[in-house]
């Protein structure tokens, strides 16, 4: 009956769905037809007949179903033997796991004899101290590493007799010095500063092959220990386990199970915001020998000599896809670690490392003597430029010049700019556009970092997109090619934000009355001119919400800064040049004379060190009440060339 009753056979659906009053999970065949049918189906208005519910209730109950009374219905008694069968096959998995643990565990190879020296080496520098108790002329001084307890001489006797006298130097804390009786270097601490136990912890790696064909990467945390009574020592405790057989991982992890409160090997991790993993540590190196071929060949152990902390599992995922072999052969390591860390969308399975990095075969010198990812994207770019450009989608001649390539490196170019940008112009005209906009030339220097062109750069894109996006005309060279950038772009902007600030604006002055109120006070506090720049508090609400727009940060976004500002907890000013106070540059935001932050462009920092000594030379002049009439007074002309401008 019951066969027939589940149409000839049990499936993996439950006989309740949370998801609506536990209602069945059947087509609409199965309900009751007719006037009257319910609105949702329920286990309630299924048709079934006495018979089959007894025999229903009675094969559940026989089955051991734990969730029946004569109260219940024959759905409850179902969905009780349900529980039993889950239960019951959970601790048969679980059983099985277990087994599977004690296997691993059992089947462990024990760690090298030579861990504890390499660590003390690599890991923890061989350090050692010498503690040591002054007397008079004498230190009592005893090694941390062979234990050993001697007295030094550190001022001679007088008479003749001193003349013989060993003399060593006067101990120091902190002071580098020679153990007297085993010769290690180490150095000068203080009894009295030192507890009887001291110790130092970090993470390693050991790689070992486990099994006929599979590789365990052991994490453990080494401990170096030095005490007062006796010599250091170096031991390891370990954390997890990571066992790789082919494209199939496991871990089991050392831990305290929360429920039965034992420590022990457990093939789970502790879950939620305790969750355990395996960061970044040197790599135990001196059991080469022993890796599998496929570990030994991968190329992970220059890539650890390198870069000196790895993440093995990381590294092994990714050389599943990719040959990271070729790539850590010709030194490309940076690039490799930009891989491993999960920028697999930046590469393609190739090959050929040109082929894997996306660039022209006549670039992989100059990317792999650089070794930088930025570099990398910047030859993405021209490869993907000379195909545009040779299927007529692009200006320009398609394959840059090596000063060119530096030069878009050092403005950071990306691939989205470059897509608005290049669609324009050719990357000759685009360098000598903003090289004319910033008026000077743009750094050709390897790894130079030119921010004031790249927020250049950032800029003329914002512009040319939100022109293109509000449908302006983008034919005539005038459009494309500003005289004034700073002063376009913000024009752009607001007409793209019109609609919005027209409905917006008014709200936010009626919000917040009071920052219209405190300008006047507050541009006396902080108004200050110098070295060609100029800064003043916000005027009104306006004022912040078009700085936020024009300059792509937060301030205007929501309603915590003009809160800030509107009840005083702290203050929204603008820095901008002297020459152009019209245009956004740097927002700051200070607490009476403490800057909580202080942004440009896209929450970017432009000519980080040049603004940041200017806001110091600010605060020092305002505080020191050094401002003056000359600066009220220039600050008054400033005010009124803003309001001639609207």
């Amino acid at each position: 009956a019951l066969w027939d009753l589940f149409g000839g056979g049990w499936t993996s659906a439950s006989i309740s769905d949370q998801t609506y009053q536990s209602r069945p999970r059947y087509d609409e065949y199965d309900m009751i037809s007719g006037p009257g049918m319910p609105k949702h189906a329920s286990w309630a208005n299924t048709e079934v007949s006495p018979e089959t519910v007894c025999t229903i209730i009675d094969f559940a109950v026989a089955n051991g179903s734990t969730n029946y009374n004569p109260k219940n219905e024959w759905w409850t008694a179902l969905s009780g033997l349900e529980t039993s069968i889950k239960i019951e096959r959970e601790g048969k998995a679980y059983k099985n796991r277990q087994v599977r643990l004690e296997e691993r565990c059992r089947d462990m190879p024990a760690l090298p004899d030579d861990l504890n020296e390499w660590a003390d080496r690599t890991i923890f520098g061989k350090k050692e101290y010498v503690y040591y108790k002054r007397r008079g002329r004498y230190a009592d001084c005893q090694c941390s590493k062979c234990g050993k307890e001697y007295r030094i001489l550190t001022r001679r006797s007088e008479g003749i007799d001193g003349m013989l006298e060993d003399v060593w130097p006067v101990p120091g804390q902190g002071d580098v010095t020679e153990c007297r009786e085993c010769g290690c270097s180490a150095t000068y601490k203080a009894r009295g500063r030192m507890k009887y136990t001291y110790g130092e912890k970090n993470k390693a790696y050991v790689i070992q092959p486990f099994r006929e064909s599979e590789t365990v990467i052991r994490y453990i945390e080494m401990h170096k220990e030095w005490s007062l009574g006796g010599p250091s020592k170096v031991y390891p405790a370990e954390i997890g386990r990571r066992f790789i057989h082919g494209k199939r991982e496991k871990t089991d992890w050392y831990l305290i199970d929360n429920w039965s409160g034992q420590v022990g090997w457990y093939d789970r991790n502790v879950g939620g915001m305790a969750n355990i993993g395996m960061n970044k540590a040197p790599l135990y190196d001196w059991n080469v020998g022993e890796w599998t071929q496929r570990v030994r060949y991968s190329g992970i152990l220059e890539y650890a000599e390198a870069k000196g902390e790895i993440k093995p599992t990381y590294y092994f995922r990714t050389a599943s896809r990719f040959d990271l072999e070729k790539l850590v052969k010709i030194g490309m390591y940076n690039i490799t670690e930009y891989l491993v860390e999960g920028a697999a969308g930046d590469f393609r399975e190739s090959k050929s490392v040109e082929g894997m990095c996306g660039i022209r075969r006549e670039r992989l010198q100059m990317c792999a003597e650089h070794d930088d990812v930025g570099l990398m994207k910047v030859l993405q770019i021209e490869k993907w430029n000379t195909r545009k450009v040779m299927q007529g989608k692009a200006k320009g001649k398609g394959e840059w010049t090596e000063e060119q390539i530096m030069k878009a490196w050092a403005m950071r170019l990306t691939r989205n700019e470059a897509q608005t940008l290049l669609k324009y112009m050719s990357i000759t005209q685009l360098i000598n556009r903003v090289e004319k906009y910033i008026k000077k030339t743009v750094k050709a220097v390897p790894g130079v970092n030119d921010v004031k062109a790249g927020e250049m750069m950032r800029l003329y894109c914002d512009y040319l997109r939100l022109r293109d996006n509000n449908g302006f005309d983008m034919e005539r060279s005038t459009s494309i090619y500003p005289k004034d950038i700073r002063k376009a772009h913000q024009e752009i902007v607001l007409f793209a934000h019109q609609k919005e600030n027209d409905r917006k604006i008014p709200e936010l002055e009626k919000k917040y009355p009071k920052i219209r109120k405190r300008y006047r006070k507050l541009r006396r506090k902080y108004f200050y001119k110098a070295d060609g720049l100029m800064i003043r508090p916000a005027k009104d609400a306006r004022e912040i919400l078009e700085e936020g727009q024009t300059l792509h940060h937060c301030v205007g976004a929501g309603d915590t800064y003009y809160r800030r500002h509107n009840d005083g907890e702290s203050s929204i000013l603008f820095l901008r040049f002297a020459t152009d106070p019209n245009t956004p540059y740097i927002t700051v935001e200070i607490e009476d004379y403490e800057i909580r932050q202080w942004y440009g462009r896209n929450d970017t920092k432009p000519d980080k060190e040049i603004i940041s000594a200017w806001l110091v030379k600010w605060l020092t002049e305002i505080q020191g009440g050094t401002v003056g009439e000359t600066a009220d007074q220039a600050h008054e002309e400033a005010m009124q060339n803003i309001m001639a401008a609207g």
